[in-house]
């Protein structure tokens, strides 16, 4: 999975996914966990060996230790990303609670609203000025929160 960053340091990428079909993360492939959003687009992708359609507003989690492969795509699917390197995420996940596990365990991929999807949106954009804008000490402050 190639991402065309627009943003990115030693922590945090953020950016839009090249997923080429028949694209295959085999799991300990990456040290990173990626997220993705279905911002156009349609297909097919399996995450630990369950498969799940996709389609526009779809919010997908991709953890290091997850098999994750592109079964098909439309032409026009098109997908931000935010790519953490495990160590962020493993800083910051540590505080969430049970239930949060519980739901991306059962739930790999969230089919959004079409209100859900604006605020993601928000956030990718409120994300992309902390990664442009902010000192060093500052931004990694406000990505940890």
């Amino acid at each position: 999975m190639e991402i065309k960053s627009l943003y990115k340091n030693s922590m945090i990428e953020i950016g839009y996914a090249k997923l080429p079909p028949r694209y295959t993360q085999t799991s300990h492939s990456l040290s990173d966990t990626i997220f993705l959003f279905c911002e156009s687009g349609h297909g097919i992708v399996t995450i630990n060996f369950d498969r799940y359609p996709i389609r526009r507003g779809s919010f997908i989690s991709v953890f290091s230790d997850a098999y994750f492969e592109v079964n098909t795509l439309s032409d026009n699917a098109r997908f931000r990303a935010i790519r953490l390197d495990d160590n962020l995420f493993g800083e910051v996940s540590f505080r969430l609670s049970a239930y949060f596990w519980d739901l991306w365990t059962d739930s790999p991929v969230l089919y959004l609203s079409i209100e859900q999807a604006a605020l993601l949106q928000a956030w990718f954009i409120n994300a992309e000025w902390m990664l442009s804008c902010a000192d060093s000490d500052l931004k990694n402050f406000m990505l940890h929160n």
